[in-house]
Order: C-alpha cells, then sequence, then structure tokens
C-alpha cells in the first residue's frame, strides 16, 4: 500500500508540473500574442512607401558620396544633373552657367584694343587735364592773334646804336605825336579827289554786267543805273524803252538803263546787226558798170552775199 501511494503522489506530483509548465506556455504565448500587430495594422504598415525604399532607391543610396571630411573632398563626378540626385542647388547651377567660358575669359584678356599697358598708362597719367589745355589756349595775354602778328611783324626792326644816333643827329625833326594820321589833317592843295567823288563818277558811266536773256532784265531802279547788258535773243520793246512800245531787236543788243526824268528806263544800244540780206559794194558797181557800158547789166540780179 505504501508503494502505491508513492506512486500516486509521483504522478500527481509529475501531473501538478505539468499544468504548471502549460500554464506557463499559456501565459508566454498569451504574452506574445498580445504584442502582436493586427493583420490591418500590418497591411498599413507594408503599404506605407514613405518608411520603407524601393530597390531602385536603395541602389541610388547605395552611390551616394560618403560624407565629405577635410581629406575627403567630393569628386566633381558626383556633381551631376538632375532633379532629385544633385549635390548642388538650382541657384548654384544657374550661377555657374552663367559663367563665361574659359576661351572667352583668355579672348578678352589677351585683347590689346580695349586693354592698355603699363606703359601707355604712365604715359596718359602724364597728359594734362583738357580744362588745363582748354585754360591756355584760351589765354588772350600770352597768346597774339593774327592781326597781332601781321602788325608785329611790320614793325621796324630795332635799330642800331649808330642810326639812333644818326636820328639823334637830325634838326627839327617832328614828333610821332605831331605826324598826321588822316587827309583830313593835311592841306589839300592838289585837290585829290576823294573815294565818295570818285565812287559818283565811276557810278555815273556805262557799267557792264555781261549777258543775260531779255526776260532777266533787271528792276528799273536807283540802283541799277548805267548798268548795261547784253541780251541774248532777239525781243520787242514794251513802254518801260525810251524808244515806246513795239520796236523789234536781234540778239547781240546791248540795254541800258538810264535815268529819265523822275523815272529810269531802258535804253536800246546798238549791237549785232544780221547783213546778210544786202549785197556788197563790189556787186554793185559792177552790175552798175555793166549797165551803162554795155546795157547788159541787171541789178535784179543782184544776190545777197556774205
Amino acid at each position: 500500500m505504501s508503494n502505491f501511494t508513492a506512486k500516486f503522489n509521483d504522478l500527481i506530483t509529475k501531473i501538478e508540473n505539468n499544468f504548471i509548465w502549460v500554464k506557463n506556455q499559456l501565459t508566454s504565448q498569451n504574452t506574445a500574442i498580445s504584442g502582436k500587430a493586427s493583420s490591418s495594422d500590418l497591411t498599413t504598415h507594408t503599404g506605407n512607401t514613405t518608411v520603407h525604399i524601393t530597390s531602385s532607391e536603395r541602389t541610388a543610396w547605395n552611390n551616394k558620396q560618403n560624407a565629405i571630411s577635410a581629406t575627403n573632398k567630393i569628386s566633381a563626378d558626383y556633381i551631376i544633373d538632375g532633379t532629385t540626385n544633385k549635390v548642388v542647388s538650382a541657384t548654384e547651377k544657374s550661377a555657374w552657367n552663367a559663367k563665361a567660358d574659359s576661351s572667352d575669359l583668355t579672348a578678352h584678356t589677351e585683347n590689346t584694343d580695349i586693354h592698355i599697358t603699363a606703359t601707355e598708362r604712365t604715359n596718359w597719367n602724364a597728359k594734362v587735364d583738357s580744362s588745363t589745355l582748354s585754360s591756355h589756349t584760351g589765354n588772350t595775354t600770352v597768346h597774339i592773334t593774327a592781326a597781332e602778328r601781321s602788325t608785329w611783324n611790320g614793325k621796324q626792326n630795332a635799330l642800331s646804336s649808330t642810326q639812333l644816333a644818326n636820328i639823334a643827329a637830325v634838326p627839327n625833326k617832328a614828333n610821332v605825336s605831331d605826324i598826321p594820321t588822316k587827309l583830313s589833317d593835311l592841306t589839300d592843295d592838289l585837290d585829290v579827289a576823294s573815294k565818295s567823288y570818285v565812287d559818283s563818277k565811276v557810278l555815273s558811266g556805262v557799267r557792264h554786267q555781261g549777258s543775260i536773256a531779255f526776260a532777266s532784265l533787271p528792276a528799273l531802279t536807283e540802283a541799277n543805273i548805267n548798268k548795261c547788258y547784253n541780251i541774248t535773243d532777239a525781243f520787242t520793246t514794251t513802254s518801260d524803252f525810251l524808244e515806246g512800245a513795239g520796236h523789234e531787236y536781234p540778239a547781240g543788243t546791248n540795254v541800258m538803263i538810264v535815268e529819265n526824268g523822275n523815272g529810269y528806263k531802258y535804253d536800246a544800244k546798238a549791237g549785232w546787226y544780221d547783213l546778210s540780206i544786202y549785197c556788197q559794194t563790189s556787186a554793185l558797181d559792177t552790175e552798175l558798170t555793166d549797165m551803162f557800158n554795155t546795157g547788159a547789166g541787171n541789178i535784179t540780179d543782184l544776190t545777197a552775199t556774205t
């Protein structure tokens, strides 16, 4: 009996231990299960493209430049174009694209037409300002005029001591202030004609003006008195002529403007006349001689000759 009891107690102990183990397993599983997400939470998570990366993103990020340090400079190969994988900003890219090419810079710096040398700069800096030059050229005190130059060039050269001594020895010499400078200061004992007198006499004579057409004759005014024109075309006089209207004159006739009472008139003078319609005296003499001597001559046979 005691052996049975021992076995029974051992069995009970084992059963209790199994219950305890099962209880512990259930407790552990309940704890694990309670920490699990629901299927909807899992779906929401797996569908979140913000927290997850794609294979292409993983590849792109694996190709990114490592962190830059003082000894690990970024390579120019990584400054690439694109909208999502770039190292420089859009502002920087725009600024760099606006830079001049090195060839343009070289062409500019080597352009000797728009750049000056150190020697040229030194020479130009040594020049006077335009204001200084204008001040100098406008100085009438230190410069002379053309009239002054002409006057001074016409002056008497300096006299030698001998010449001055000779002048000093001349008795009763006149002072410069005593020498007349105008004709009106002198006594006119030779009846010298003045300019106004000569001008009046010149104007009173014929003043030939050359050849013009009849229609171009100037107006009948005092200023045109004694002006004479050779008329290049034939014309008929008008009432403005001394002889009246209606008289015909050939080309080459001279017309002069003259004073007539209180007014002025045109006066037709002798000009060129065509005598080709007349026979020569020698031809007339021959015909007359034949008529008187032989009776064979005939005046009506005479023709004009030149």
